[in-house]
């Protein structure tokens, strides 16, 4: 009898032993899964918003880089019109406030290659993004009075000394240099 006594016993250690092992294993097992469903949610989600405030940021920064290069650019054109002015007593003319001349290349609208370049310009000058068919800077003028307008601003611009280069004929994504007689065409 006691004999089987300590067989029992024997048994219930191996049994208690056995029980202890799997608590033991699933433990080691448990810490080895990796992460929950909803740690990676967590995460994930994180990691959206983050990119989320850099692409917008990224995106102001390079609209208003666009429009900063925009602004250089009808800087030149009103310098290269006023030595044009200078020159010959009156600015390219093209018919008036309705006959709006494009810089596209290889047509005879171009406006700038027309009248300007080589000999007040280096180079044609264009929008940056291509926003448009014709890169953007149309012209208009009677002689004495001209407008140049881009329709590719990003944002509201004004430059450090308070000028404006919005067009108040048009809505705030166009950016122009004109005389005081053609800020309204």
């Amino acid at each position: 009898m006691e004999i089987r006594s300590i067989r029992r016993d024997k048994r219930w250690f191996a049994l208690l032993n056995t029980q202890s092992n799997k608590e033991e294993n699933k433990q080691t097992t448990k810490s080895l899964r990796g992460f929950t469903l909803i740690e990676l949610l967590a995460v994930i989600m994180v990691i959206g918003i983050l990119a989320s405030i850099i692409f917008v940021n990224f995106s102001k920064i390079k609209g208003k880089s666009l429009d900063t290069r925009r602004i250089s650019d009808l800087r030149s054109l009103k310098e290269s019109l006023m030595s044009y002015y200078n020159k010959y007593g009156q600015f390219p003319d093209t018919g008036g406030s309705s006959n709006w001349k494009t810089a596209c290349s290889g047509t005879t609208n171009d406006w700038m290659k027309n009248y300007l370049v080589p000999e007040f310009l280096s180079r044609k000058l264009s929008d940056p993004s291509d926003c448009s068919v014709c890169n953007g800077y149309e012209y208009a003028s009677n002689g004495t009075d001209f407008k140049v307008r881009d329709g590719c601003f990003q944002t509201k611009v004004y430059t450090k000394t308070g000028d404006t280069f919005d067009d108040p004929a048009r809505d705030w994504h166009y950016g122009a240099i004109y005389t005081d007689e053609a800020s309204g065409w």
